[in-house]
């Protein structure tokens, strides 16, 4: 799959970007959480109550990340501005 994405257009990339930027997005809220989505644990902390939509411009181009909502809290997110 590398030498394909080494030649791959900027919707590839803007895709595989993504997709990458989205998964760690779930794994840093389960990780505040204490629980993945629909787990149940002893350790969990808080719970999840949708998503809000991010749209972070970077050098593959604009992407659509789904942002995590908490029932207590807020997922922060910081971009290049502090934002």
């Amino acid at each position: 799959m590398l030498p394909h994405l080494l030649v791959a257009d900027g919707d590839t990339l803007c895709q595989v970007t993504q997709g990458a930027l989205q998964r760690l997005v779930e794994l840093e809220a389960a990780s505040l959480i204490g629980a993945g989505p629909h787990e149940r644990t002893p350790d969990r902390r808080n719970r999840r109550s949708g998503y809000r939509p991010k749209q972070p411009h970077t050098r593959v181009g604009q992407l659509e990340v789904q942002i995590p909502t908490f029932r207590v809290g807020r997922f922060l997110v910081i971009d290049e501005r502090g934002a």
